[in-house]
């Protein structure tokens, strides 16, 4: 057996300027945490966690914080 793995693709993640001024004004220090360990384990992992298939390439994501947290992401 090999002991070395095939090297990990990575998943870009772009956000737009709406997501950026909405994360920016975000005062709960938990969710900002709950929601950049979502983006990176969709980035290093490909998981996904609870998701769900919207349109096409459309996907919701959601977070359950408190109440669900729905965002939208998009791939391209």
């Amino acid at each position: 057996m090999n002991q070395f793995s095939e090297p990990k693709q990575i998943i870009k993640i772009f956000s737009t300027p709406t997501f950026d001024k909405w994360f920016e004004n975000l005062k709960d220090n938990k969710l900002i945490v709950a929601i950049n360990r979502r983006l990176d384990k969709i980035a290093t992992n490909k998981h996904f966690g609870d998701h769900k298939n919207i349109s096409g390439k459309l996907y919701e994501l959601r977070i359950f914080f408190y109440n669900f947290i729905f965002f939208y992401m998009p791939f391209i």
